[in-house]
């Protein structure tokens, strides 16, 4: 079907434009008929095996995710050691698009990726595969040097009613970060920890917080 739909598919994939190929059939109203998810799964390894340039790579591995194709998931994870951070992220986000439980030990590697936004999506991929187990394994991103990344993961942590991380939220109310600051309160505020009410009440009488304990 895939063939007849798309006339000239066949010389394309002879001279190995599997990836091109594969980008845009995925990339197409998923509702045209003609063809079907079956239909173009057998693209998407190859396609990810012969992809060039890192904007490809990350095409082809963010397109496997949205698309499900779970047979992709070993091709993947290879992925999670790609030279760019961009295409690390697909491949993340990819493979926690498809619950691949079997991807948590390389994901989690990527908690000390040197690549901020990229450690942030490990840890958020982490908590979709894992739940609250991967709080312990996540926690020591409190610490990160990048605010950014603390703010993502004292949000994660209180989303996740991770209450045993009520301790090194505590801590992150006097981050140097304001924001930081906040999302700590709002994660300790959702665990429901009466024991940090003191804390939160310094915080919030501060004049730098009070706009924010308004909203």
């Amino acid at each position: 079907r895939l063939l007849k739909a798309k006339p000239g598919i066949e010389e394309r994939l002879a001279s190995g434009e599997w990836s091109q190929v594969f980008l845009e059939l995925t990339s197409d109203d998923k509702s045209r008929p003609g063809w079907v998810a079956a239909d173009l799964e057998p693209l998407a390894v190859p396609a990810l095996q012969g992809a060039g340039n890192f904007s490809e790579r990350e095409g082809v591995c963010r397109q496997a995710g949205e698309w499900r194709f779970r047979s992709t998931i070993p091709a993947l994870m290879k992925f999670l050691e790609d030279e760019a951070p961009h295409v690390r992220l697909a491949a993340v986000d990819s493979l926690a698009e498809m619950r691949a439980v079997e991807a948590v030990a390389p994901i989690g590697s990527l908690l000390a990726d040197p690549n901020a936004k990229v450690r942030t999506d490990a840890a958020r991929a982490l908590f979709v595969l894992q739940g609250k187990t991967a709080t312990e394994r996540c926690l020591p991103l409190l610490d990160d040097p990048d605010p950014a990344v603390r703010v993502e993961i004292a949000e994660m942590l209180g989303e996740q009613g991770a209450r045993e991380s009520a301790p090194a939220l505590v801590k992150r109310l006097t981050d140097s970060a304001f924001f930081v600051r906040v999302e700590a309160a709002n994660a300790l505020v959702n665990l429901k920890v009466d024991a940090i009410a003191p804390e939160l009440m310094t915080l919030l009488a501060s004049r730098e917080a009070r706009p924010q304990a308004a909203m």
